[in-house]
């Protein structure tokens, strides 16, 4: 078991799984499962014909990686802002984990 962590750098499922891979060296543990790393190669394909059922292969990779339990995380970071009654349009993005500057105003 490793402990370890990462952040997509786009909001899709294949970004976090192709890191699982077993040609994938910066996965620490060396966990290595052939079974999913045929899932993988299905869903990345199938995501282009069929997204719908892409996204049910991948929640099956899921499923299958959590049970093989090869990694742990330890927390979820959790950000809190404060903003006055001035500001308005305030929007918070969980892909960029920051507000919107530019999509706030300020009275």
């Amino acid at each position: 078991m490793a402990s370890t962590g990462w952040g997509a750098d786009y909001p899709a499922a294949s970004t976090f799984f192709s890191r699982l891979r077993c040609d994938a060296p910066q996965f620490p543990g060396g966990f290595c499962s052939p079974r999913i790393d045929d899932m993988i190669d299905r869903a990345t394909k199938l995501q282009l014909e069929d997204p719908a059922a892409a996204g049910a292969l991948w929640a099956k990779i899921d499923r299958a990686f959590v049970d093989q339990a090869p990694a742990m995380w330890v927390y979820n970071p959790i950000a809190i802002e404060f903003v006055s009654e001035r500001v308005g349009n305030y929007q918070w993005s969980p892909q960029w984990t920051s507000e919107l500057l530019n999509q706030l105003w300020v009275q």
